[in-house]
């Protein structure tokens, strides 16, 4: 059974991003930084990064002192 998820999962796999990028395309007028939103970033300094990661906006707010206290150090 998995074995049929993999497979469904890998043939659906390059139509879900040409309807993301589809997407992205209507709802704001420029494509979507595919980059960014697999975790591949073009950075200009190689300065120390801290990842924080927040999944809904509860959490968001909960981590807005942390991340202003990680900023001002």
């Amino acid at each position: 059974m998995r074995m049929i998820y993999t497979l469904l999962l890998t043939l659906a796999a390059p139509f879900v991003f040409v309807w993301l990028m589809l997407r992205s395309r209507r709802q704001t007028g420029e494509p979507d930084a595919w980059r960014e939103r697999l975790g591949r970033l073009r950075l200009a300094s190689h300065a120390p990064l801290i990842w924080i990661h927040a999944a809904s906006l509860g959490e968001m707010q909960a981590a807005a002192p942390l991340v202003d206290a990680l900023a001002t150090r």
